[in-house]
């Protein structure tokens, strides 16, 4: 349309006469007219920009035409196109479904005030719409507002969100688990004006799952006891027996096959605990800095005469040293059970083939490099289900008598207790494969080699034994005076502290279980120390749950696991005295 030519008098005349909003304007922007449909409205400045406009619950389309005396004339035209129409009545069906919905909508403005609430919102979280439009956002506790901060940054910077879970308040301070979507909403030039979240309740879901979980827990901890119960108690049936047969004035050619007897049954109890305590990530880790690809090396001649002849072992090893931090011990153990699982699965013989690398992964950290053992066989394979299940403590399928069903639960727990992860893929004849993630560490410190020394004479030396369980103690006494040591006997921490006061010459060494009543073995320690600064420590304990335990043993701290021999105990003492 070209440039009107009309005097403003004229102009004006014709324009007063005009039903929709109108307004002349300089080009400086200053208002120089507007007529009477725009004064009834009150503001001129909804005319201000070109574009749609709803106005008195009507829907206009601005347009500014330039006039020839450089004027320009900002007009409203109502829109009665049957485009406007459709758009009005999916305005309607939007505008509904926001008042159904069963979930929770509302809308902040760029300073998170509420600018939409709809009824869903006052049914969960107990606020009616006028108590919070125009009002802060009320929803968040106080531990999450760091957290919906960064979201709601991320929301008006343009992108939303979808299903994230979060806590939230209602209005009694009830807090309820919700999942949260959101979106930014943009004004008419595409900036972002405030943002939109759905939320719902999902309280209960949770409340179901967590029960679920508990069944499955129970489930698991039954099927637990019933594999310990079954594998103890076929150990203690063959000492029972065979302490009976001593008891029995059997011939020195019995006593000596009863013991025999019973120290086997005996190892295999401990095993078995060992087992579990790998598995329930309670065990004491002798952690260092270790090159696990060496350690792989050194490791393959033990796990063929493991394997057998017919399944051949072959490396795949990463070019340079692989370092990670874990308990060498622990991880050959982790070697031999997947070894054995492989043999087991390739009864006709095949190749078992052990792989090392360095990856990188992505945390919501930053990169985390990681070290990867990769254990594979070509053997029989599994169904997703059986896959599934592998590292469940006595689940197995394997036939009677070929495994305790704790191998591979085992192997998970030491790997989880590295600071690892474990997986494994398997299918039907296409062989198993488990992948073993260590976090990566730096190289261990090089160390002067060791001269060979020839052995040392025994040392002679007092002992304090502290240890509540009566028969422990007993044993442990008994073994150390057979060993040529003086013995002072304690009942726990208190009773030890007494026993130490009261004795009036040096004290080389305190044996110490760790988990006693009235004081524990750390208590003690620390406490005896501070009397006796030349005092030697030994912790002894069944389990890894006492802090002390822990941190003592990263520390350098000397530690003997439970069950014990007498010669290991004394082989301990022996070299701890000797420094």
């Amino acid at each position: 349309m070209p440039p009107m030519d009309l005097s403003l008098q004229d102009l004006t005349t014709l324009l007063e006469r005009c039903s929709t909003p109108t307004c002349l304007v300089n080009a400086d922007h200053t208002l120089v007219y507007e007529n009477a449909a725009l004064r009834a409205l009150g503001d001129a400045s909804i005319l201000a920009e070109p574009g749609p406009v709803r106005i008195g619950g009507t829907l206009y389309t601005v347009t500014h035409q330039q006039l020839s005396s450089g004027r320009t004339a900002r007009i409203a035209t109502p829109e009665t196109s049957a485009a406007s129409a459709e758009l009005e009545v999916r305005s309607g069906m939007l505008n509904a479904l926001v008042e159904a919905a069963p979930v929770a909508i509302l809308v902040l403005d760029l300073q998170m005030r509420v600018t939409m609430w709809n009824p869903a919102c006052e049914r969960i979280f107990g606020w009616t719409e006028a108590d919070v439009l125009g009002e802060p956002y009320p929803l968040v506790p106080a531990h999450e507002w760091d957290r919906f901060e960064s979201f709601f940054a991320t929301v008006v910077g343009g992108q939303g969100f979808t299903a994230v879970e979060a806590e939230r308040a209602r209005k009694d301070g009830q807090r309820i688990h919700t999942t949260i979507s959101t979106a930014p909403i943009r004004g008419g030039h595409g900036e972002v004006i405030g943002a939109m979240a759905i939320l719902e309740d999902i309280t209960e879901r949770k409340l179901l799952e967590a029960r679920y979980h508990q069944a499955a827990k129970l489930e698991a901890v039954g099927r637990l006891a019933g594999g310990i119960a079954h594998d103890f108690n076929n150990a203690l049936t063959v000492i029972l027996a065979y302490s009976d047969m001593l008891a029995l004035n059997a011939s020195p050619v019995e006593v000596n096959q009863s013991a025999n007897a019973i120290r086997r049954s005996a190892e295999r109890a401990a095993e078995l605990t060992r087992q579990l305590l790998a598995f329930s990530r309670r065990q004491v880790l002798q952690a260092r800095n270790f090159d696990l690809n060496e350690t792989l090396r050194e490791s393959l001649d033990m796990l063929q005469r493991l394997i057998g002849a017919d399944v051949e072992v072959e490396t795949k090893l990463h070019r340079a040293p692989l370092w990670v931090r874990a308990d060498p011990a622990q991880i050959e153990r982790l070697l031999m059970n997947l070894a054995v699982n492989a043999r087991d699965a390739m009864p006709d013989g095949g190749t078992l083939t052990l792989s090392s690398k360095r990856l990188t992964r992505q945390t919501p950290t930053g990169a985390r490099t990681w070290v990867q053992l990769t254990v594979e066989d070509t053997g029989e394979g599994m169904d997703a289900e059986t896959a599934a299940r592998v590292f469940e403590p006595f689940f197995t399928t394997k036939p009677v008598g070929k495994g305790t069903g704790l191998g591979l639960a085992s192997v998970y727990g030491i790997v989880r207790q590295s600071g690892g992860e474990v997986d494994v893929v398997s299918e039907l004849d296409r062989g198993t494969t488990f992948r073993v993630l260590l976090p990566e560490a730096k190289p261990a410190k090089d160390e002067a080699t060791e001269e060979v020394e020839e052995a040392l004479p025994v040392r002679r030396a007092t002992v304090l034994v502290a240890e509540d369980d009566a028969q422990v103690r007993m044993v442990v006494c008994q073994g150390l005076r057979m060993a040529g040591h003086t013995v002072l006997e304690a009942t726990d921490g208190i009773d030890a502290l007494e026993v130490a006061k009261a004795y009036p010459d040096t004290i080389d060494l305190l044996f110490t279980d760790v988990v006693m009543p009235r004081m524990g073995g750390g208590a003690l320690a620390t406490a005896l120390t501070e009397a006796r600064p030349t005092i030697n420590v030994i912790f002894a304990s069944g389990h890894a749950d006492d802090e002390v335990v822990r941190r003592g043993v990263e520390k350098g701290a000397h530690f003997v696991q439970k069950p014990f021999s007498v010669a290991a105990m004394v082989d301990k003492i022996q070299q701890v005295l000797e420094g």
